[in-house]
C-alpha cells in the first residue's frame, strides 16, 4: 500500500547566471572601494541558521528521529479506528496519514543521499527506517484491510468520488501483494526482512 524504497538521487545541475554576474562585478568596479568592501561584507554575512528543507523544527541531526517518531504517532492517532469509518472518511484518513508519514520519509531520504555531514546522514537513515517500519505494519495490518474490504462493499461506496474509489480499490490490492494474507508469525518476518532490504538497498547506494 505504502511504499518507502530508497532511490538514488541526481544532484541539481547548477547553473551561473552570466549576464546578471557580469553586472554585479561592474557595479563593484565602479564602486569605491570602501563602499564596495562593505557591499562585500554585507553580502557574505553568516545568516542563522534556518529549518533544513523548509521542515519547522528541523535544524540538528538530532531533529530528525524525533520528527519521525512524532509523524508516527500523528499517523496512529489519524488511524485509529479507520476500519470503522464510511469509505470517503477512511481514504481521507489514509490519504492524511501518509502525507505526514512522507513529509518526514521523502526529507530524510533527501538529506541521506546527498548532505555532506555524516551525523545528519545517519540520523536522516533512522528517521527514514523508522518511518519504513511503520508503514511495513500498516501494510500488515489486518483491521485496515478489512476495513478496505468492508467499504468497497458499503453501499456509500458507488457514491464517492473515482478517484477515491480508485485508491481505495489499488490500497487493497496492493496490501494482498504485500502478505496481508500471511499468519502473524510469517508477517513478523516479512517486516524484519523489508527492514533489512531497505538498509542494504541504502548501503549498496552509499558505495557507488
Amino acid at each position: 500500500m505504502w511504499k518507502a524504497s530508497p532511490r538514488r538521487l541526481r544532484p541539481r545541475r547548477a547553473f551561473l547566471a552570466n549576464d546578471a554576474s557580469e553586472a554585479l562585478l561592474s557595479k563593484f568596479a565602479a564602486t569605491p572601494l570602501s563602499l564596495a568592501t562593505s557591499r562585500r561584507c554585507f553580502f557574505f554575512k553568516r545568516k542563522p541558521r534556518g529549518a533544513l528543507l523548509g521542515i519547522e523544527g528541523l535544524e540538528t541531526p538530532r531533529d530528525f528521529p524525533r520528527l519521525a517518531a512524532a509523524a508516527v504517532q500523528d499517523a496512529r492517532q489519524e488511524l485509529l479506528g479507520v476500519e470503522k469509518r464510511p469509505a470517503l472518511e477512511l481514504v481521507s484518513a489514509l490519504d492524511n496519514a501518509s502525507n505526514s508519514l512522507c513529509r518526514i520519509a521523502d526529507a530524510a531520504e533527501l538529506c541521506r543521499n546527498v548532505h555532506p555531514s555524516q551525523d545528519f546522514v545517519a540520523s536522516a537513515s533512522d528517521a527514514v527506517q523508522a518511518v519504513a517500519g511503520y508503514m511495513g505494519e500498516v501494510n500488515l495490518d489486518a483491521e485496515v484491510y478489512q476495513g478496505m474490504r468492508r467499504a468497497e462493499e458499503s453501499s456509500d461506496f458507488a457514491n464517492i468520488p473515482l478517484e477515491a474509489r480508485t485508491v481505495l480499490h489499488h490500497m487493497r490490492v496492493s496490501m494482498e501483494h504485500e502478505g496481508i494474507h500471511l499468519p502473524e508469525s510469517e508477517k513478523v518476518e516479512c517486516l524484519q526482512l523489508l527492514e533489512k532490504e531497505q538498509q542494504l538497498s541504502f548501503d549498496i547506494i552509499q558505495r557507488q
